[in-house]
């Protein structure tokens, strides 16, 4: 439950709480016996409505929370984000497989990669149910408007390869739980591109996260969504050399 969420529902568990204490006053200083009766079904009625009320709270935070599971991507086609391609790896790999021998079983689309650390056992609807023994292959491209040095951060569990403009920036490769593994690469003006290389091994628990600090700012998880183009860039929309699976 988020800390808006649990102080709206604390904010109202605390006047319900100060309603029922003015209830009672009002009923202690009535003297007729009927007033009190009456006081004590709308002390009742009040009670019930606020914990309905704050009951109500609780399981819209937990339906957020619930929406908000972190994923690996979509179906739904993202033209400006990363395409990954999902293969199915033996069940005794320890290092990223090549690509180039394997078959990819579906695609998913995304403009981030932020899967913390956590449990993984729902597959990939609609592609396939495998959700161990499987690897991803993302690729996509984004503009950089301000060149300079970029620092990048890929934690993943288990392997996880990143390279731009085909040059290895981050070898987080193997068989590990989550780690995290750091590189630099120094960027120009324009158009580059972006290729993250993972692999999940034995179930259950997965990572994958990409993060960036350009040049004079802090980290921040990468979003393909903040590297776009100006609008009147053609290169970008130029055509791009065919996409061939990697190693």
């Amino acid at each position: 439950m988020d800390i808006q969420s649990e102080s709206s529902c604390l904010d109202i568990l605390a006047t319900h709480r100060l309603s029922q204490k003015q209830a009672h006053s009002v009923g202690s200083r009535t003297g007729p016996a009927t007033p009190r009766v009456r006081m004590s079904w709308i002390h009742e009625w009040r009670s019930r409505a606020g914990w309905l009320i704050l009951g109500s709270c609780w399981v819209h935070s937990a339906v957020a929370q619930e929406s908000q599971v972190p994923t690996f991507g979509t179906t739904v086609v993202i033209s400006s984000g990363l395409c990954g391609q999902i293969y199915e790896i033996p069940a005794d790999t320890i290092w990223l497989p090549r690509f180039s021998k394997l078959k990819a079983v579906g695609t998913i689309y995304t403009t981030v990669l932020n899967v913390p650390p956590r449990n993984f056992n729902e597959g990939f609807p609609g592609v396939t149910q495998r959700f161990e023994w499987f690897a991803i292959d993302y690729a996509g491209k984004f503009w950089i408007q301000k060149p300079g040095r970029y620092r990048f951060a890929l934690e993943s569990d288990d392997g996880s390869k990143l390279y731009i403009d085909d040059h290895l920036v981050i070898d987080n490769d193997g068989l590990h739980p989550a780690v995290t593994e750091t590189g630099k690469r120094k960027l120009s003006l324009g158009i580059h591109r972006i290729r993250v290389s993972y692999f999940q091994g034995p179930r259950f628990q997965v990572a994958l996260t990409l993060a960036v600090a350009p040049p004079g700012e802090t980290w921040r998880i990468l979003n393909t969504d903040d590297f776009k183009p100006p609008p009147d860039s053609e290169i970008w929309n130029a055509p791009q050399p065919e996409r061939k699976p990697g190693k």
